[in-house]
């Protein structure tokens, strides 16, 4: 049994203990919901992020996990019904302000052939830690291209297009990287990690010109975080 396994039976486990307190169920709910995500399994992550909004309807996180799998999906309008909700209990989140900006964005399975510069924005990898939140990455992204590319175009590209040809990993490869962003036109690749503990977000990202292959490195980290 892998460790991802162990996390998943472990968070199981908490969703069946009795307890008076919502939120601890909500947490838990949570954790698979993201387990569940992280392994494409889309549909029962849903059912998780749900679940954990009926143990406990005050959990910001659940709401934003649901928001992001909307948006992924390209489900504009549920998208952000979802993040307003996050704003509502959150009125200073800014995750999910970040996600109503980009909420018609499109992810694509590839770039898109249309002329002009354009920045390939890849999904962050997860370098550690217990994350609670999905989209952290993406919306990291997204702040970062509008602060050093801010009249560049972004263009976010699916974790489907990233594993083909990859035998089931990632595209990670920073040549190979380079090599498709060429492919399909891009200007610029956007590409990193995120690390999410309990209290502390470390998100540290790259920027890099394909055609002179200079590299721009960014690391941001966020305290006091809490879900």
């Amino acid at each position: 049994m892998g460790e991802q396994d162990k996390a998943a039976n472990g968070y199981l486990e908490a969703t069946k203990a009795e307890t008076p307190w919502g939120r601890q169920k909500a947490l838990a709910y949570n954790a698979l919901g993201v387990s569940y995500a992280l392994e494409g399994m889309q549909a029962e992550a849903k059912d998780y992020f749900d679940k954990a909004l009926l143990a406990d309807t005050g959990s910001f996180v659940a709401y934003s996990n649901l928001g992001y799998l909307f948006w992924q999906e390209g489900n504009w309008q549920e998208a952000q019904l979802s993040f307003e909700k996050v704003r509502n209990l959150q009125r200073d989140d800014e995750l999910s302000q970040t996600f109503i900006e980009m909420v018609s964005t499109k992810v694509s399975e590839g770039l898109t052939t249309s002329g002009g510069e354009k920045v390939l924005i890849i999904p962050r990898a997860i370098g550690g830690g217990n994350l609670r939140r999905l989209g952290e990455g993406e919306a990291f992204a997204w702040k970062l291209v509008h602060h050093v590319l801010p009249t560049v175009p972004p263009e976010l590209i699916g974790k489907a297009f990233l594993r083909k040809g990859q035998q089931g990993k990632p595209l990670r490869d920073p040549v190979v990287l380079m090599a498709s962003a060429r492919e399909k036109g891009a200007a610029y690749v956007v590409w990193g990690e995120l690390q999410s503990f309990a209290t502390k977000l470390i998100v540290h990202g790259q920027v890099a010109e394909v055609e002179t292959g200079t590299v721009k490195r960014v690391s941001h980290v966020q305290e006091g975080i809490s879900g």
